[in-house]
């Protein structure tokens, strides 16, 4: 492994564990706002359904989204999204 390598998963093993202290609840479904690409405009929210966890060299969780004022759909899989672009929201 080279080093920029080992750098980015130190980095990553970091940024798991600050977010696992800092988001206890995150084991369990919690709201969250996300964006699936660049970090701009209000983001789309969904549940996170996982603790932070490393997939590759990357720190992210597991996220359902959510479809606003409809609970017959639960939504879709987003998938792994990398904890730079995940917010807790506050749990209603």
């Amino acid at each position: 492994m080279r080093m920029r390598e080992k750098v980015q998963v130190l980095e990553a093993e970091n940024a798991t564990l600050r977010w696992n202290i800092a988001h206890p609840q995150a084991s369990g479904p919690h709201p969250v706002r996300f964006w699936t690409g660049l970090r701009e405009g209000e983001g789309r929210t969904g549940v996170a359904y996982s603790a932070a966890c490393i997939l590759g060299n990357s720190a992210g969780v597991y996220i359902r989204e959510t479809v606003p004022r409809c609970t017959l759909h639960p939504g879709r899989n987003i998938g792994f999204v990398c904890l730079s672009h995940v917010e807790f929201l506050p749990a209603d």
